[in-house]
């Protein structure tokens, strides 16, 4: 049976509560618990179970003499309709439809046509194998010559025997695509029975042919990708050249998995289906399972993201490596990230920066632009500015926004190349105009500064606005000091402080600080010490100097805290060590108020505080 109907069957069990005792409780240890996870698991062990079975019914009925009793004329049709379909959704002609099947129904044609008033005789096991193989030969031969004219396009609702046997084949052909394209059901793939042009196919050939043609039926795959050159390629088919038949077969066998790839893209979208992401990834593993590298990488994205299968970072790197292995280079950069970040296989540098440059040479930018930071911070290879200029250049051509902002960088700080303002200014607007905030930030601040660019503060604000609107923390804080100062707009401390604000609460140190500042002082802002402390002491946190310091005053000073002298000297004393002149002053001043023992406190807080000595 077709896998697509062993995952309905499956799936159906579980939906209406029938499951299997033994498979849920096997699929809920898997699962650990998760219901979620055990509902895939326990679909992917009833699918075992059904093949397990569909095999052991298929070998148990090889070797047998007996053959069925043979059924009244009248329901030839209806038995040739019925195995039509069950082969529409297996996507081949299965091994159980032999050589004796073909005997036994000689007066009809494939997907259950009748070809005429040939009667059938019973064959009598004194007739010899080779007389029998001959006999099958021949009424193969004369079921092709029987088949009825082509009488107009294909009804919908006959559509498992309107396009059999045309005259007009080719007419036949293009009528029988262009409604499959309307439906995903039984009008695909029957095109092997419009092809009576391989009427002088032998024996041996009619069954590579058939099969062939046969492997196009495949349940709900799309028609755009029925290859549409198949009569071409089979109509000329004879004793000669059953080798390209085969061939041809095997083009056939991709055609079905890129199919199922693009079946289960549609699936994922929801593009002229519903949206089913379980459906999408159980035609993506049909697809993988058959070679197919963009369905293996897809696969292997669904199971990276828990995207309608339960997240397993094994099963996404293994599905990305198959990928990889065939050349595909989103697979191979996807697989790079993993080793690069350590996700769901060891960390190696090495392996990550092998499988970016396989991607890399292949032109792919991103794995361009992870190749140039590699070289840049020296991660799996040997520390290179060149190295890492080239990358980057290769990915900002391309236009790569990353890696155009990156190389911008690079021409600002002279890393790898000689500094030159212009051009980082020019690879700044090239990423900015793209919307990369971290540009757009740079070049108003270029423009704030005139460098690498005439000074224009209008250019300036307007590039702020840019980055800040996307949320970026820094142009946030660049805005809130251009109104804080009136710089190229009119002194506005509201505006200053809403600015600061937005900055602040994404974690900007500075800020925290001038908004703190704000309270503190009370510009902008009605005077609030507490407020004031609180923002200070969150930039000081993270080391930022100038709230060490003022976090420092408010304790000498008592002011939003109680006066506290041991803090006072360990804040002035954090913003010292970092060369702040002010906090060395101030640290003088309030340890001539200190005796020895409270100073030698503060230093032990200092010590403790201060990452490199915890």
């Amino acid at each position: 049976m077709d896998d697509s109907k062993l995952y309905l069957i499956a799936t159906r069990e579980f939906e209406d509560d029938r499951m299997n005792s033994a498979a849920w409780a096997k699929a809920m240890a898997l699962g650990k618990g998760d219901k979620k996870k055990a509902k895939w698991e326990y679909i992917e062990i009833r699918v075992q179970q059904f093949r397990a079975v569909d095999k052991d019914i298929a070998q148990s009925g090889q070797g047998r003499e007996t053959r069925p009793a043979v059924p009244p004329r009248a329901q030839l049709s209806k038995q040739g309709l019925a195995r039509s379909i069950e082969t529409d959704s297996a996507g081949s002609i299965e091994d159980k439809e032999s050589l004796e099947d073909v005997a036994y129904n000689g007066d009809q044609q494939p997907d259950g046509v009748v070809s005429g008033n040939t009667r059938k005789k019973k064959i009598s096991p004194g007739v010899s194998f080779s007389v029998l193989i001959l006999v099958i030969a021949l009424l193969g031969i004369l079921a092709f010559v029987a088949m009825p004219a082509y009488e107009g396009p294909v009804s919908l609702a006959n559509l498992s025997s309107d396009v059999v046997g045309s005259a007009d084949v080719q007419k036949a052909v293009d009528d029988y695509l262009k409604t499959a394209r309307q439906v995903y059901a039984s009008a695909q793939y029957k095109l092997g029975t419009s092809y009576n042009k391989a009427k002088d196919a032998s024996q041996a050939n009619w069954q590579a042919l058939a099969r062939y043609l046969n492997v196009q039926r495949v349940a709900y795959a799309p028609a755009s990708y029925a290859p549409e050159t198949l009569y071409d390629k089979v109509k000329d088919v004879s004793q000669n050249n059953w080798r390209a038949v085969l061939g041809r077969f095997r083009a056939a066998q991709r055609a079905v998995a890129a199919a199922q790839y693009h079946l289960g893209t549609m699936f994922q979208e929801g593009k002229g289906v519903r949206q089913d992401t379980l459906q999408a990834a159980m035609w993506y593993r049909r697809a993988a399972e058959q070679g197919d590298a963009l369905a293996q990488h897809k696969l292997g994205l669904m199971y990276h993201d828990g995207e309608g299968i339960p997240r397993d970072g094994g099963r996404a790197a293994e599905w990305h490596r198959k990928a990889a292995e065939q050349g595909y280079e989103f697979a191979q950069y996807q697989l790079g990230v993993m080793y690069d970040e350590g996700a769901a296989v060891p960390q190696d540098r090495g392996q990550a920066v092998a499988w970016y440059r396989k991607a890399a040479d292949q032109g792919n930018a991103s794995a361009q632009l992870k190749l140039g930071v590699s070289y840049r911070d020296g991660l799996g290879v040997p520390q290179d500015y060149k190295q890492a200029v080239n990358w980057y250049r290769k990915a900002a051509e391309q236009g790569n926004s990353s890696a155009q902002f990156n190389l911008g960088v690079s021409y600002r700080d002279g890393l790898g190349v000689q500094r030159d303002y212009r051009q980082a200014a020019r690879w700044y607007r090239r990423a900015a105009e793209q919307g990369d905030a971290s540009a757009q930030n740079n070049l108003g601040f270029m423009y704030a500064e005139g460098i690498g660019v005439a000074q224009d503060y209008e250019q300036a604000l307007a590039w702020y606005r840019k980055a800040a609107d996307q949320g970026f923390a820094s142009t946030q804080y660049n805005l809130g000091v251009m109104y804080a100062e009136g710089v190229g707009v009119p002194q506005n401390y509201d505006q200053a402080k809403v600015w600061y604000r937005k900055a602040a609460d994404q974690g900007d140190a500075a800020a925290q600080n001038n908004l703190g500042f704000m309270y503190a002082e009370g510009v902008g802002a009605v005077k609030d010490y507490e407020q004031a402390v609180a923002w200070y002491r969150k930039a000081a946190a993270q080391g930022f100097v100038d709230a060490q310091r003022n976090l420092g005053v408010q304790y000498a000073r008592g002011e939003g805290v109680g006066p506290d002298n041991i803090e006072a000297y360990k804040w002035f004393k954090l913003a010292a060590v970092n060369g702040d002149k002010d906090a060395a002053r101030n640290l003088e001043l309030v340890a001539e108020s200190m005796t020895s023992g409270q100073i030698a406190i503060a230093e032990n807080r200092v010590l403790w505080w201060n990452p490199d000595n915890r």
